[in-house]
Order: C-alpha cells, then structure tokens, then sequence
C-alpha cells in the first residue's frame, strides 16, 4: 500500500472522529466531501457530465423539383439520434414559394431515428423559378436546420379532356323522386365561375368551382332540391321540399334571406306548399313548381319575392296543366319559361316573366316530354319527345313550332350552348353513354364526346359554361363533361369493374403502388391519371386490366382513376386509389368508458389484413376485429348495386376511455388518419329492472323524478335513490279495465295528469301525496275500444285530451278532441270548442311545451292530414294548416319554439307557425336494414337537437338493440349515435307509448328497455352523456340594429362557460347564462343577414346562415 496515502487516510480519520465531538451531525457530511477533494489528486477523480442528447436533421437529397400542376418526388426527412437522443423533432418548412404546399402539412413531427416522406405539390398557377426553402426542426431547446433547393417548372398544357367526377353523396331517390318530372339541380354562376348543386339526400347546395372542378364550399339548406341564379347574379334561389325558398349570396357563399311560403289550395283539403323547382325570371320574379306534401303532383305558380306572394298559373293554360307541371326550361336571358305537361298529351306552353302564355298551348303529339331545354334568347327551343318506345329531339322556334328533329337513342337531359351554337344531349345506347353535340339551329349531328357513366349510370347535364364544360348530375355526384372537341366514337366503350376495381386500392402518397385497373373494352395505348396526377408509363395487358404505378400525391384520401384512350373514349373509377386511409364515419360514435363496445369505422385505404391494422381512441389502441370491402359490407347498409364507391369498414371493440370526445386514429401501411374528437365516451349508463308494461314516461325535474304509466297505476323513480318508489294508484283504486297511457305535469308542477284508455277516465293526481280526482271522460261512439289517451296541461288551468278510436267501422272520430276545465270543481270537459278544430276528424296527437302556453296537434287520420297549434294569448282560437301530414309521433320543445312529427315515413321539424323548416338526413353510410321505429321522439328544450328511439330489428329479436340518433336540428345532420345494452319497449304510435324521455339539459336520456323486449325484463335505461352536441334553437330578438350594443338570447344545446361567439366574423360579448342559454352584446355590424357562429372551448363549432338581420 503506498504509505502517503495510508498516513493521509489515518489522519482524515482522526480529524473526523475530532470533529464528530464538537460539530453538528448534518454538517459532517459537508466536511467529508470537502476532504474528499483535497490532497494531491490520488486520492478522488471527478467525473465529466454526461454528454448532452442531440440530434442531426438530414434530408435524402437537398434539392427537388415540381412541375406546375403537379407533384414531386418523394423526399426523406431524417431525425438522427445522438447521445441517446429519444424525443420527438418538429419540423417547419420555411419560405416556400407561393402555390407551393408540402405533405405532411408544415409542421410536422419527425421521430429519433425514423424518417418521414414528404412530397411537395405545385398549384397551376404557382410561381416559376428556383427556391430555397428552410427545414428547422426543433425539439424543447435543441434547433438544427437544413436547406433545400426547390425548382417550380413550368407547366405542360394538357391535351387530355377535362372531363371528370366528383363524389356528393345524393341519390338518385332525393334527386328524382318516385313520380316526380326531372327538374333544374344545377345553377351556374359565370361572373364567379361556381356552380350551385342542390343536394337534398344531404341537406346542403354543393359549390364548385368549375375552374378547378373541386368542391370550395357546402351551405346547408335543409330538403334543397333546385338551384338557378337571378338575372342579375346577385342572388342563388334555391329551392326547397319544405314550405320555404331559400336565397343565397353567390360571393359569400351564404344564406341572405328565407321566405317561408303559405302555399296555394286550388282544390279543398288539397294544399300546394313544397317550391321544389324555383327559376328566376328577367323582372325578379320567379316560376316555381308547388308540389304537395305528399302526392308528386305539382302547379306552375308565380312568386314575387318582394311580396312573397303566389300566383297559380293553372287557369293560363289549363289543358296543359291537367295532371300537373311537368317539365320545365328557362330561356338564359330569363324571360321566357317553356312548360310541358305532366302526361302523354304533348302539350306545351311558353310563358313571359309576368306570367302570360305567350305561345301555345300546343300539343307536339302524342307522347311524354320528359326533358326541355330553351337557348340564350328564347329564339330555340328543344323538346325530348317520347312515343311508343322512340325517342326524338325536336327543335321549336320562338312560336313553338317544329324546325327540326334529330332520333335519339335513351336520352338522359339536354342543355344549349350558352353562346346558342349547340345543343347538347346526353345519351346511351347498347351500353355506351356519351354527349351528342347537335347544332343549336338545325339540329344537325356535329360529333359526340364520351360521358363517364358510374357503375353504368349515366350523367344527366343540366347546363354548361363558355367553354363547352357541361355540368350533370351522376351518380352519387357531380359530372363536368368536355365537350369542346366533339369527334366520332366507336360503338363500343370502355368500362370499369364494379367496386372494388383498383387492386390494391390504398398505397402511401410518396407513390409507386403497383395497381391494376380492372374493367372491360380496354385498348392500347392509354394514359391513365390518379386525381389530377398522370401516372407514369401504363400499360394496358389485356382487354381488362391496365397496370400502373401511383404517381405521388399532395394530399391524403381518395382519387378517382381516369382512362385515356385513343379512340377517344375514356373510363372513370370514382375514389377507386387512397392515398393512406380515410375516415368517412364513425358508427355509433358513442360508448360505455369501460369499453368493449363493438364501432364500426367507414373509409377507404384501410387494407385487407387486420393484422396490419392499427385502431387508436383516445390514445389507446382498440381492438381489430375485422375488415371488410364493399362487396361483404353492402347488404348491411342497404347499397344497391349501382354503389359505385370502394367502400371498406372496420370493426373494433372500444378500449376503456375517459368520459368525453376523443380522437380516433386509424394507421395501416399505406398511412394514416385521424378523426379528431369524433368518438364519445359516456358519462354513464345504467339500467334499472322492474317488471312492467310500462307505456310512457315523462321527466318530473323538481323532484327528480321519473313517472311510467303501467297498466293501472303509475311507476315513479327517484333519480337521486336510483330506486323505484310506491307507485301512484288512480283514486279509489284501479279500476277493472285500467289502460293508463299518456301523461303529463302541469305547467306547476302541482298535478300529474294521467289518461285511462281502458276506463275512459283522466286522473288528476297529486305527484307527491297520491291522491287526486277522477274524471269521466267517456269514448267516442262507433269504436270498439275508445278513450283518452294523450293529455295536455296549458297555463289557463285546462287540459286538452286527445281521444283515440280503435276497432271501429263508422269512420273518422269527430270529437275526439277534448277540453277539460280545472278552475271549476269538480273538473268538467267537453268537445273542444273552438271552431278552428271543430270540423277535424281523427285521434289527435297532442304535447303541450313545458310552460303550457302552446300546445301543438297532428290530425294524422284527418282529410289533408293538418295540424293545429294553440296559444294562451288566444285561448278561444286554434291556428291550423292543411300539412298532409300522416303522424304517427309528435314531440314538442320545451320552449314552444319548434316541434318534431314522425310523419310520412320520416321525421319532420316544424316551427311554431306549422311550417316545415326541416327534413332529417339518412346519409346511406348510416342507414340500418331493418330499422324500427320507436314512439317517443323528442326534441331538446331549446329544439337545437332531436332524438330519435329506434330498434335495430323487429322487436323481440335475438340480437336486436335499441339505439338512439341525436340529429341537429336545423340541418338534419346525425351528430350522436349511441346503441343501449337493451332493446326499447315500444308499442303501434305515439298513442299507444312514448318511450324515450331526456332532462332541461339534453344530457341525461331516460329510455323504456327490456333486455330481451318482453315486460318481464322491462327497465328505465338512463344515460348519461359526457358532453351535449353544440346546436342551435332559437335567436331572440331576430333583428338589430347595425349599430351594436343590443342584447341578444340564443338558446340552443351543449354550451359550455367561457364560449366564443361571432357575428358575420365580428366577435360579441358573451354572458354564459346555462347550458342551454348565452346572452350576447351584439358589435357593430353591416347592415343585413348575418352569420353566428359559436365555438366552445374544446373547438366544437355550429354556424347558422342568416340567423339575424342587422338594419
């Protein structure tokens, strides 16, 4: 041992022991390491601190370049680790040059040691040259950067023609309604270059641009179903299958004014109120074609919008007019309007913009003119006549004579040139469709251009540009069809395969997927284009298949595939190819948080192993359970053969979440994509078992409560016990032939109101002692079973009682509307006497709203199946309106400001004044074979949000749920999904049960279950949404001044403290009152409609055009 050491040591020891006597414990720590250090260096060595985690950015190559209109290659973004460097590097992209964007977006993330491919897309109009472009990528402190050398080249010109195809989501059933005459969808904007598509199967107008032939915005209108722009192009007018015209402003893309419409009654009982074809004239009125409610039938009427009023045309020219409107074309300088009639008399009429026939009436001959097409000065006229099974295009003057005729085969729509050179007409014949190009004056063939038909569908054109683009509805979209190079065609063309018919159909957007496009009648050469992106050297190896490699692509999702080929013919695969997955729908979007809830996930670019496949919901990976293609997967949703669309589903089960929204991520080799805040866990869900033939229920809110009709008594639940309570008898006891069916609470709260069916009485109860009186109220002559069986509590201490006849022969019930009086004791009741409803036959379906002052009635049985409301203010009257409506479920607002029928095989929103305001959606991705519905709609206390009860399958079926849609309801759209662990109880009508109930808030749902339908297992089902859907009811007052500082109520569904709220992009003032409330100073504001949005602090956001007017 070296012996300076070991003195060194023994000397340190002593001192220690020394100091151990006379210095506090903690400070000998202090002074040993202190020792420690001293010396001459033998005796301690100090280590260096580790070295700091870093990394390297590295690009695979620092230059790229783009051509104008297209995509570049593939560059690879590395984030090399050094040091053990483990975190997450975010790279931005700087100083791209203008119409130059990147995929991924800039920023984006880049892992230690991983790579990611980025691909940079030029605009056509992007600017030319030679460009440095700074990476920097950055994680917490550490920041390296690279440059890179971009060259944006010019374009090449493309020969190919432009024709193309976009998807839209409408149906043929929306746009051409069973009996219905084809009408105008499509209204073209040329000072903008836009085109306006009504699209009804979805509650919106679709804009395109037709520069760029891509979707720029949607504006929601609920039942859309025409579009045509004004003489002056200030206005879009849109029309409706509600009772309401709707006006958009071409340059903001929104909606400037509604004007609801009372209708025209030409024949009693018999109302015309539904503008679903409006064409605007030279003097600013408008042609509509007035439908009925429910018949196809429709008058020619004109509407001037300044008046909002309605003239019916039918006594101008009656013999044309004999079984309605049939089809109709506006001249392109609006004044004329050419009207065929609805049959096979060949009539024909020519209207001026008063309305005046000023050629015609005129018959062509025997046969249906199912299309019409007048030219840019009224100077030609085209008319599709059809007869025994020939079809010809007939050419008429301004007087509406014959100078022309071409034989046509099937025709699918005609439209004139806009400089009245041509006349165009969609054709198909022996399986080919394509456009004829006809001369506008004399009807000689020009040439033909192909069509693209969609799963052997072809495009019906509507109108066209300047430059010969035609623009048609297709199938489940929109066409634009080039025809400014008409030729000659072979007899036959080509065709892509049924859906799936581009294998694989996924790849990543670097490109380089090898695919093959299956289909029939290909020829060689071809070229072939993946969207707008030409792929590289394809190569046709057979009559039906053509081989390609994806070229790379700017962004993410579907594009549909195009085959050129040189006999001119061409072949449209629609969204055939993704670009990495893409999400389409989410169903149901809601579950339990402790998950195993089985989602079905919609899109495209998913792959075919599951294994491959990666679920994550809210961060947490789910299970895969299977994925599926659109051939295993239509049957499930109802898609008919002509689907055209590569539609692939996956199956998972739901990991356990946190109540509330979460993202869901979908991964595979080909990419990935997120869905953000698209997924809800539940606050709750619990189900509570009580043998019973539970009937209705209502939600008793000062004493969370809920109350059942059972038979012969009522079933009361504490909400705060989660308990069944003793039930409420009737007084004295139930009586031998109880049926206890609808009740309801006075606007106090103070009486439960309960209807007999059985024993014709209505019991009037104390909610909380039990005890009450009996009022007879008797049946209704003519009816084997008969009695009361809805009830309705008012404010004026009355209740209307809604009768029902059952098992009769003798006709309509004609006084199956009651009044019962409480002021008076004891309570007397009579045949409701106001003369509005005296005259209505038929079971009235009845609510009252929460504060008793209104009360709504559907009169379904009744001759023009109307509906009537009542209002305290006027206790003596009803309002009524002839609405054809056939209701088999009535739900009213809390608030009395709107309420909902299921009428007519659908549900229906009406306002307060009766009108139609709007048509729930049933997008086909939603659609459930076998869906039943169950009474008990409901609306949200402000009407923002409906919820609609339904089974998956006949009730009592093994494997059958009971679901829940929330729909918004202004646009009809589906925000919430949720599937019960049980099946509803359910019953015939909202006469016989109402079986779903919710809270003042929306967020609690009360629901009648059984776990397996019968009442032995019945239950009360409560659930407990984690968050409400963001909506909007009403907006009070509805018009302000334009100088700000008024107050302003909106009430609606799902707000949250601390929301934002914009007026027309002006920011207001915002007072957070209660979920359902917000009060609002309003700022300055440009006088005219305005547009609110309102986003909550988790970025949920709703919008409402012309929510308000600013003067």
């Amino acid at each position: 041992m070296d012996l300076r050491r070991f003195r060194a040591e023994g000397l340190r020891g002593h001192l220690v022991g020394r100091f151990r006597r006379c210095v506090p414990m903690l400070l000998l720590p202090l002074f040993a390491s202190a020792w420690a250090g001293c010396g001459d260096g033998s005796s301690a060595v100090t280590q260096p601190p580790p070295p700091v985690p870093d990394f390297t950015l590295a690009l695979s190559s620092n230059s790229v370049s783009v051509q104008q209109g297209g995509t570049s290659s593939a560059l690879s973004v590395s984030a090399n680790p050094i040091n053990g460097f483990t975190g997450i590097v975010q790279l931005t992209l700087s100083a791209l040059p203008s119409g130059v964007t990147s995929n991924p977006a800039s920023p984006f993330n880049v892992a230690a040691g991983l790579s990611t491919s980025v691909v940079f897309g030029a605009a056509p109009n992007a600017a030319t040259g030679n460009f440095t472009v700074s990476a920097q990528g950055t994680s917490g402190a550490l920041s390296h950067s690279a440059n890179l050398a971009i060259t944006v080249q010019s374009g090449v010109a493309s020969t190919l023609p432009r024709t193309t195809y976009a998807r839209t989501n409408a149906t043929s059933a929306a746009d051409a309604p069973f009996g219905e005459p084809r009408h105008r969808h499509i209204g073209y904007d040329p000072a903008n270059k836009h085109i306006f598509i009504a699209n009804r199967a979805m509650n919106r107008v679709e804009v395109f641009s037709t520069a760029s032939q891509t979707r720029i915005a949607q504006v929601s209108v609920p039942a859309a179903s025409s579009a045509d722009l004004s003489a002056d192009g200030a206005t879009v007018w849109i029309g409706t299958a509600l009772n309401e015209i709707v006006a958009i402003d071409p340059a903001s893309l929104t909606i400037k004014n509604r004007y609801s419409l009372t209708g025209l009654m030409p024949i009693p009982n018999v109302i015309f109120d539904r503008p679903v074809e409006v064409l605007s004239l030279s003097n600013g009125k408008c042609m509509v074609r007035l439908r009925q409610p429910v018949s196809s039938e429709a008058l020619l009427a004109l509407w001037d919008p300044a008046a909002n009023s309605l003239t019916d045309l039918t006594p101008a020219a009656p013999a044309v007019f004999q079984q309605g409107v049939g089809a109709l074309a506006r001249s392109g300088d609006h004044s004329k309007v050419l009207a065929a009639a609805n049959d096979s008399s060949g009539e024909l009429a020519l209207f001026d913009s008063a309305g005046n026939v000023v050629a015609g009436p005129l018959t062509l001959g025997t046969a249906s003119i199912p299309w019409l097409a007048a030219n840019d000065d009224a100077s030609r006229f085209a008319a599709v006549f059809v007869s025994g099974g020939n079809t010809q295009i007939l050419f008429l003057d301004a007087s509406l004579h014959q100078v022309a005729a071409y034989a046509a085969s099937t025709v699918h729509g005609v439209t004139f040139s806009r400089d009245r050179k041509n006349l165009y007409a969609a054709e198909s014949s022996a399986g080919s469709s394509f456009i004829t190009v006809l001369d506008g004056q004399s009807g000689q063939l020009i040439g033909r251009v192909p069509d693209v038909p969609i799963q052997g569908i072809s495009s019906e054109i509507e109108d066209a540009d300047e430059t010969q683009l035609l623009f048609a509805l297709s199938n489940r979209g929109v066409s634009f069809l080039d025809a400014s190079a008409p030729g000659t065609l072979s007899l036959t063309a080509p065709t892509v395969a049924s859906a799936p018919s581009v294998l694989p159909s996924e790849g990543p957007t670097t490109g380089g997927t090898s695919i093959i496009l299956s289909g029939q009648n290909f020829t060689s050469p071809v070229q072939l284009k993946f969207g707008s992106q030409l792929a590289a050297n394809p190569a046709v190896t057979g009559s039906t298949q053509i081989q390609a490699s994806s070229p790379s692509s700017i962004s993410n999702g579907a594009v549909s595939l195009t085959a050129y080929f040189q006999n001119s013919w061409l072949a449209l695969a629609p969204d055939a190819f993704s670009y990495g997955p893409q999400i389409l729908e989410i169903l149901p979007n809601a579950g339990t948080s402790a998950g195993g809830d089985s989602v079905q996930i919609y899109g495209y670019g998913f792959g075919t192993d599951p294994t491959k496949i990666t679920v994550k919901i809210g961060g947490t990976a789910a299970t895969v359970q299977r994925v599926e293609n659109v051939t295993s997967i239509a049957s499930s949703l109802c898609l008919d053969t002509s689907y055209p669309f590569p539609l692939e589903r996956i199956t998972v089960q739901t990991p356990s979440g946190s109540a509330g929204k979460a993202d869901i991520l979908v991964s595979s080799p080909a990419g990935s994509a997120t869905s953000q805040k698209s997924f809800q866990y539940l606050q709750s869900v619990h189900s509570y078992s009580k043998p019973a033939f539970f009937k209705f229920l209502i939600y008793d809110q000062p004493r969370q409560r809920i109350d059942f009709t059972n038979i012969d008594h009522v079933d009361v639940f504490d909400l705060q016990q989660n308990v069944f309570l003793a039930p409420i008898q009737p007084p004295g006891g139930p009586p031998p032939n109880a049926g206890l069916r609808g009740l309801t609470l006075t606007p106090d709260g103070s009486q439960l109101i309960v209807a007999d069916f059985g024993a014709q009485n209505v019991y009037l109860l104390d909610p909380v002692k039990g005890t009450g009186t009996t009022v007879f109220v008797g049946g209704v002559s003519g009816f084997t079973n008969s009695g009361p069986a809805r009830v309705a509590a008012t404010s004026t201490q009355s209740v209307f009682v809604g009768l029902s006849g059952e098992g009769g022969s003798s006709g309509a019930c004609s006084t199956c509307l009651a009044q019962m009086n409480l002021t008076v004791s004891p309570p007397t009741i009579q045949t409701a006497p106001q003369p509005e409803v005296t005259s209505l036959t038929g079971a009235p379906l009845i609510q009252s709203n929460a504060a008793g002052d209104q009360v709504f009635l559907a009169f379904a049985s009744a001759p023009g199946g109307p509906l009537a409301s009542w209002n305290a203010s006027s206790p003596n009257h009803f309002v009524t309106s002839s609405a054809n409506a056939s209701a088999v479920d009535l739900a009213t607002a809390a608030d009395g400001s709107t309420f909902g029928l299921l009428a007519n095989g659908t549900t229906e929103i009406h306002a307060a004044n009766l009108s139609l305001s709007s048509i729930p959606v049933s997008p086909e991705l939603t659609q459930i074979p076998g869906r039943v519905s169950v009474p008990g709609i409901v609306l949200h206390p402000s009407g923002a949000l409906i919820y609609q009860p339904y089974l998956t399958g006949a009730p009592g079926s093994l494997g059958v749920k009971g679901g829940i849609d929330i729909l918004d309801a202004h646009s009809g759209m589906l925000r919430l999904r949720i599937f019960l662990l049980q099946q509803f109880m359910t019953d015939t009508d909202g006469l016989h049960g109402s079986f779903l109930a919710i809270d003042e808030n929306g967020g609690r749902l009360f629901a009648i279950t059984s776990s397996d339908g019968t009442p032995q297992n019945a239950a009360l089902t409560v659930v407990q949404l984690a968050v409400v859907p963001l909506g909007i009811g009403t907006i009070q007052p509805s018009t302000v001044s334009a100088a700000g500082g008024a107050t302003l109520t909106i009430r609606g569904s799902g707000f949250v403290n601390a929301p934002t709220v914009a007026i027309d992009g002006k920011s207001a003032t915002v007072a957070f009152k209660d979920a359902n409330t917000l009060s609002l100073t309003i700022p300055s504001l440009t006088p005219g409609p305005q547009k609110i949005t309102i986003t909550n602090p988790n970025g949920e956001t709703v919008s409402l055009d012309a929510a308000i007017t600013a003067n």
